[in-house]
């Protein structure tokens, strides 16, 4: 990794990052601006990089809006956790199992349960009543594994959430297979 500290950026595998504009750049494409959030969180990392930021795993890490603390799942145990950002041990906020499927507001976080009945549900754990409110129930099952997610706007009035809406299969006939 090449830090260039006169024009303020840092160079890593095929990308560049510009510390100054938060502006990211591939193989020397036009650079795209980073959100705030995301953008904070590459900075940090590349700052320590090679350092190990959780001692028992994790991921989908997202920064609180104050910069004081780093939620993230875990990939063997289930709900959502919360570390200073500095480092230190984690500690479980949120007891639910909500697979890859919450995001972080300023209130608190929104999650899908997977595990209400008879569907699954998409809630809210409020910090300050440390409460969950059911939000709305779905009427389809969210998909068992793979890339999804959970995504609440900025202003919170809408979540985005992945669902599965059809599955199929075939039994295929292979002729001359020997």
């Amino acid at each position: 990794m090449a830090v260039n500290t006169s024009k303020g950026t840092v160079r890593f595998a095929a990308f560049e990052l510009n510390l100054r504009s938060g502006k990211l750049r591939k193989d020397g494409a036009k650079p795209v601006r980073l959100p705030e959030q995301p953008f904070r969180i590459l900075a940090m990392l590349l700052e320590h990089v090679g350092e190990v930021v959780t001692q028992t795993g994790g991921f989908e890490a997202k920064e609180s809006k104050d910069g004081n603390w780093l939620y993230y799942s875990k990939e063997s145990e289930e709900g959502v956790w919360k570390m200073p950002i500095q480092g230190g041990t984690g500690t479980l906020v949120l007891n639910r199992r909500c697979r890859r499927y919450w995001d972080l507001t300023d209130q608190g976080i929104c999650f899908m349960d997977v595990d209400a009945t008879p569907h699954p549900t998409i809630s809210f754990y409020n910090f300050d009543t440390q409460q969950v409110t059911r939000i709305g129930t779905l009427d389809k099952q969210p998909p068992i594994a793979g890339s999804g997610t959970l995504s609440v706007s900025p202003d919170g009035q809408w979540v985005l959430y992945p669902q599965v809406d059809h599955v199929e299969s075939h039994i295929m006939l292979v002729e001359n297979f020997r």
